[in-house]
């Protein structure tokens, strides 16, 4: 005779592994959520420095620029010749990054919206003063981890890890 549903045994055993998967998801989440914290922080170090090296190899000036004056959005890296900060019609641009994760980027000061970088390879604020400052990428889902991507004024970016979240 055949049998329709499942013995005791059965129920409890399947029951008990949903419970297990269900008690490792918070883990599984933290990981990712970290994971692309890590991951939006090398891309921006990454940019940061190619603009850096695209300026000292052309002989022009770069700029990289937060999207939507937010680099929680992304940011574009253009040829900026004169420091205006925006993009001319004639102006190359080198790479365009969307952001559509929950990552946060808070700039300071000058570098709140933008960095340009000198055929020389040394950030220039608009006004034409050197520009340094520090970028913090966090996740307000990571409580306990951010980094912060240091420029200094003579184009030397830093990596530091924090032990704090979202300021």
């Amino acid at each position: 005779m055949k049998q329709n549903g499942m013995t005791l045994p059965e129920l409890l055993l399947g029951v008990a592994l949903v419970a297990l998967l269900m008690s490792l998801l918070p883990a599984f989440t933290g990981m990712l959520e970290r994971h692309r914290l890590e991951n939006t922080t090398r891309d921006l170090a990454i940019a940061i420095r190619y603009a850096r090296t695209t300026a000292v190899v052309e002989q022009t000036g770069v700029t990289i620029k937060a999207l939507e004056d937010d680099w929680s959005n992304g940011w574009v890296i253009f040829q900026d010749r004169y420091r205006s900060i925006t993009r001319d019609d004639d102006a190359s641009v080198f790479i365009e990054r969307k952001l559509a994760n929950q990552v946060q980027i808070q700039g300071n000061g000058s570098m709140s919206s933008y960095i340009h970088f000198s055929a020389q390879g040394f950030p220039k604020q608009k006004s034409g003063a050197f520009q340094a400052g520090s970028l913090v990428v966090c996740s307000a889902k990571v409580e306990t981890h951010s980094s912060k991507l240091i420029l200094a004024s003579g184009g030397r970016l830093r990596m530091s890890k924090l032990k704090t979240g979202c300021p």
